[in-house]
């Protein structure tokens, strides 16, 4: 397994790299600030975008990241609350599948393997797992032309979330290109805390056959309340989820994600430590 990162690429002129969710790249000077991730020993990237790239964008992109040495392994096509493929009314679905299918088109112009998205919200009544599994159905047909994959992030706010629910909507849909972005801390209850190792080991060997790309961050319960920091400031055993993906035969990349430029080395080192320290 290889260390990779989330990478914001923004075309806004100005950027605090002490926010969440770093690193922020910029699109004029990206060739530089790619240089910097393979520096900080990183080897590929989850690349979000702030705006709707061109042709001439995408080739930009894609050789940037290339020529710096880091991979685009997947591409952000987040659907959020308002981009639901749970939504009801048919034509705003149409429209939000839509959103879904220009991410692939996307994806594949800058040579990402994935597109990460979630699997619908409980928004109102009408939204149901059907209408999710409808939803990806027709997406995953522009994912099969693209070769592209579709992973939904595991997450027990969305309809289609839990390894359960996703494993079914996977037998539902019929597509091998529909997958699981590996997270165990985002359906993570505060009793799994006194089971961690059995819950960290059935949650990644559920979907073994299925996991596109994995995730690393943390987990924190305070009060009753989770919350999701970066890797080694929570409660989550790394060793047991290093050993769960390595007996699920996962060897692509982690993905450090939930830090700062502030944290973002201290949870890349403390992910690496787990990474070597396990045999």
């Amino acid at each position: 397994m290889k260390l990779a990162t989330m990478a914001n690429v923004s075309r806004e002129l100005e950027f605090r790299e002490d926010i969440e969710f770093y690193p922020r790249i910029s699109y004029r000077g990206i060739s530089d600030e790619v240089k910097k991730l393979k520096s900080m020993r990183f080897h590929g990237a989850q690349v979000d975008l702030d705006f709707v790239p061109g042709d001439e964008d995408c080739r930009k992109i894609r050789a940037e990241f290339s020529e710096g040495g880091i991979e685009i392994a997947a591409l952000s096509g987040y659907n959020w609350s308002d981009r639901n493929l749970a939504e009801p009314d048919e034509q705003k679905r149409e429209k939000n599948v839509n959103f879904l299918k220009s991410k692939i088109e996307i994806a594949k112009k800058i040579g990402a393997k994935a597109v990460i998205t979630w699997g619908g919200f409980k928004e109102c009544p009408e939204n149901t797992s059907q209408l999710v599994i409808e939803s990806l159905k027709e997406a995953c047909v522009c994912a099969e032309e693209n070769d592209v994959y579709i992973a939904l992030e595991l997450y027990d706010e969305c309809i289609v979330g839990t390894p359960d629910q996703i494993l079914e909507a996977i037998d539902k849909v019929g597509s091998k290109f529909l997958k699981v972005v590996m997270d165990p801390p985002n359906v993570m209850k505060e009793i799994d805390l006194k089971r961690m190792d059995a819950f960290l080991d059935e949650t990644v060997s559920k979907l073994a056959d299925y996991i596109a790309i994995a995730h690393a961050k943390d987990v924190l319960f305070k009060n009753g309340e989770r919350s999701l920091p970066g890797a080694g400031e929570g409660q989550m055993d790394y060793s047991s989820y290093i050993k769960a993906l390595r007996k699920a035969k996962y060897d692509y990349f982690l993905v450090i994600e939930h830090v700062s430029g502030n944290t973002v080395e201290a949870a890349r080192d403390y992910v690496q430590k787990a990474l070597t320290s396990y045999f």
